[in-house]
């Protein structure tokens, strides 16, 4: 089973997708050589918006791509069913749970394959079909973005050059993948923060560890900010990060925010308050403190 990392401050879901192999014979003193060739990144193309709900009776949609770069790319686009782990990673989805649904079958887009020319946009129209007598329930799949390689672009294969061994050329290949919603019913969620924990990392920052805790018959998806108080000194943010979702059929995610220190002020005392706002209307989905 593979697995990608997938943060979600923002929900335009940026995934390493493939590796194309070139080899050919390894020359001498040739360990280590640089290419000047052209490698696509994940910031070549942005997606707007960056996911796609279907709810309320709404049954129409559209995203826009935006080539960033300045070389002409091209992206296949295909639906992918990925779960989202506890630590916020994305996996791939071989075996379905019970508890899963999806929307592939359900919806439909055009166009399949884009061709952007630099800074040109295109739109993706999306429309949702569901099954006579669905049950209500959120059920999601993602629309990926992969880019296809320029083949010129690669380097050539050299089969004249002497030597032993192979050298092997890897050209990553990135796509950006966002959720496709589709909520049928009145759904409800109600979510809680626990185990909040002032730590330390591997670069001697402090870090607040916490878990999100999930029920009900929908994702969580919000906003986490923290404010640090103490007497005689005035409120300040010391953290936050947009986006954060907990995806059906998760239960918990773990979450690990940096915290940044007041001006002249050590996080040795007072108390860290943290909420979880819902990111459309800005209700208060959770919400815990700490006292240092």
């Amino acid at each position: 089973m593979r697995k990608y990392r997938f943060n979600l401050p923002v929900f335009a879901l940026v995934i390493f997708y493939s590796a194309l192999c070139q080899i050919h014979p390894l020359r001498a003193n040739d360990a280590e050589s640089s290419s000047s060739q052209y490698v696509s990144s994940p910031k070549d193309l942005t997606v707007s918006p960056p996911r796609v709900v279907f709810e309320n009776g709404a049954r129409s949609a559209q995203v826009s791509l935006i080539n960033n770069s300045n070389r002409t790319l091209t992206y296949a686009l295909s639906f992918r069913r990925m779960r989202m782990l506890e630590n916020g990673g994305m996996e791939d989805v071989i075996t379905p749970l019970s508890s899963e649904k999806f929307v592939d079958e359900m919806v439909r887009f055009t166009p399949r394959r884009v061709v952007l020319q630099p800074r040109q946009i295109q739109t993706v129209r999306l429309r949702a079909f569901p099954h006579n007598g669905i049950h209500d329930g959120e059920y999601r799949t993602f629309l990926n973005f992969a880019v296809v390689p320029n083949v010129r672009e690669m380097a050539p294969l050299d089969n004249k050059q002497p030597g032993g061994g192979l050298k092997i050329n890897l050209t990553p290949v990135y796509g950006v993948a966002i959720p496709v919603v589709l909520r049928i019913g009145a759904l409800q969620v109600t979510s809680r923060l626990v185990g909040l924990k002032v730590q330390v990392n591997t670069k001697n920052e402090q870090v607040l560890s916490m878990t999100i805790e999930r029920e009900g018959s929908r994702s969580a998806r919000g906003d986490l900010e923290v404010l640090w108080s103490a007497s005689g000194a005035k409120t300040v943010q010391v953290a936050r990060i947009a986006g954060v979702s907990v995806l059906t059929p998760l239960a918990k995610r773990n979450i690990l925010l940096k915290l940044r220190h007041p001006e002249g002020i050590g996080l040795r005392h007072g108390t860290l308050k943290v909420r979880y706002l819902d990111s459309v209307d800005r209700h208060v989905l959770a919400e815990g403190q700490l006292i240092l």
